[in-house]
Order: structure tokens, then sequence, then C-alpha cells
């Protein structure tokens, strides 16, 4: 699930995370959030 997947981003260290995984949570929040569609 999306907040699994979430969590596992976050628990990633700041230093290693990359700019996909930083969109992939900008856009698994954003829907959560109802910013975004789907």
């Amino acid at each position: 699930p999306d907040a699994v997947r979430a969590a596992e981003l976050l628990a990633t260290s700041a230093a290693v995370i990359t700019m996909p995984e930083v969109w992939e949570l900008l856009r698994i929040y954003g829907r959560k959030l109802g910013f975004y569609p789907g």
C-alpha cells in the first residue's frame, strides 16, 4: 500500500534518498490529501 511505501521511503536516510523517491512521496501524499487524482 502507499502508506507502507511512504514509510519505507521516509525511513531511508535523507543522504541516500533520490529525487524520484522524493517525487514519489509528493505524489503519494498529494493524492492522500486530495491534491492529485488517482
